[in-house]
């Protein structure tokens, strides 16, 4: 049980981390429409995001995992790369750019909501 813990977690951390980067530049190239454009592709960036590395994840807990991962990574991914996105925009147009003492404490604070909404449901 162990061993599948670890192969689903490290599995999922490796694809979101690698396709993070992807998704990164995506969003980079989205921040140059405007703020609707912007509010309506986010989500599906982030549930390609979320689909990819849930499935990923899900994948080693006995194959079938990987539908409900998949499809549990589409919607935390949709949602968090909106409310993510959306606030990063903000902050980097109303200060010109966005430092890493603004930047870690959004990211670890969003996920550490989305966890205690998961975990409290």
């Amino acid at each position: 049980m162990v061993l599948m813990l670890a192969l689903t977690t490290n599995a999922g951390a490796i694809a979101g981390f690698f396709s993070g980067k992807i998704v990164g530049r995506s969003h980079r190239e989205l921040e140059k429409f405007s703020w609707p454009m912007m509010g309506i592709a986010l989500p599906f960036v982030g549930a390609t995001w979320g689909i990819f590395a849930g499935g990923t994840s899900g994948a080693f807990a006995m194959l079938f995992g990987a539908i409900p991962g998949a499809v549990i990574g589409a919607l935390v991914g949709a949602f968090a790369l909106v409310v993510f996105g959306m606030g990063f925009r903000t902050i980097a147009e109303i200060q010109g750019d966005i430092r890493t003492g603004q930047y870690l404490p959004m990211a670890f604070g969003l996920s550490l909501v989305i966890a205690a909404l998961v975990l409290g449901s």
